[in-house]
């Protein structure tokens, strides 16, 4: 008996590890090699990976080696008919007797498949972002001379002096301009699988915030082809900053494999930070009293480094 070799069966019209696949002889998502010669090193497929196999014949012997995926079965064909060899425990390595043959073909037990076959990995980074208000200032400016002057006419000897009252009149109207946060991010799915995977559906947020809107390459729902991957991205907003802290973003995924008729999710989260000072917004410059000229405002912007804006109006004099 060949090493290895748990059992033979022999067939006159032939067989093939799909057949014996189908049959339950061999377990489901067994891969079928058939090699052009019977000594050398091959790579094969597994799963999305490929993996090495060495064979060597001698005296109607063959000796076998596969690096990482067993052999669950050697199929020897020899004038139509077929000689079958079960490895016991899927074994990766042994020796059969092959006898005079034509050709073989050698059944592959199934690649280990992930836990997760659509695995999601998503990242997040924080922003600040403007709401753009629609404020509106309107600046009137008058003057009023003493009552003793008439008709808005000042007659003056030289010498003279008239003291007048002027006046800067400021209205305001709108909305002002707010910060909100923006999370946004990208989400990677890697299909780990050697077989084509339908996304129907993907979900994005802050736990305990706002959802996200996401953007793939391609409309939902779409196919990933085996052992592929996609990005998408993603944007989630807040009304207005939120506070100093740690936050999370998570994302979930409902896929099916085309060999399944189980419809699965996946899952994937990132953290990011927001940190103090971001909630800030615009405010008045702080001086004491009497350091701004008269006519003057100044505003600052604590996001915009080095950004000062001045607002200034000139009284005229005799005008």
């Amino acid at each position: 008996m060949s090493q290895a070799v748990e059992h033979c069966d022999y067939r006159a019209s032939g067989a093939t590890c799909q057949q014996l696949t189908a049959e339950g002889r061999l377990p489901a998502g067994t891969q079928s090699y058939a090699p052009q010669t019977l000594t050398g090193n091959f790579s094969i497929p597994n799963g999305c990976s490929k993996a090495g196999l060495a064979l060597q014949q001698s005296s109607q012997q063959l000796t076998l080696q596969s690096s990482s995926v067993p052999v669950a079965a050697v199929i020897v064909h020899a004038d139509g008919a077929s000689k079958i060899f079960y490895l016991r425990n899927a074994s990766t390595q042994g020796k059969v007797n092959t006898g005079q043959l034509d050709s073989i073909e050698i059944c592959l037990s199934p690649a280990s498949s992930s836990d997760t076959p659509l695995y999601v990995m998503q990242s997040a980074l924080y922003s600040l972002g403007l709401n753009p208000g629609s404020t509106a200032w309107d600046l009137r400016s008058s003057v009023q001379l003493p009552s003793a002057f008439s008709n808005g006419v000042v007659n003056m000897f030289s010498g003279d002096t008239v003291d007048a009252a002027w006046t800067l009149a400021v209205t305001k109207s709108g909305a002002e301009s707010t910060y909100r946060g923006v999370v946004s991010g990208q989400i990677t799915l890697s299909n780990n699988q050697p077989a084509v995977v339908a996304v129907y559906s993907i979900a994005a947020g802050v736990a305990s915030g706002p959802t996200a809107d996401i953007r793939c390459d391609a409309s939902l729902p779409f196919k990933m082809a085996a052992c592929s991957s996609t990005v998408c991205s993603f944007t989630a907003a807040y009304p207005q900053a939120p506070p100093s802290g740690m936050y999370q973003t998570q994302s979930t995924v409902n896929y099916q494999l085309e060999t399944s008729a189980a419809v699965n999710s996946a899952t994937g989260n990132a953290a990011f930070q927001v940190q103090t000072g971001q909630q800030q917004g615009l405010y008045t410059a702080a001086v004491p009293s009497g350091k701004l000229l008269p006519g003057e405002a100044l505003l600052t912007d604590s996001n915009l480094q080095g950004q000062t804006f001045k607002f200034q109006s000139k009284a005229c004099c005799c005008c």
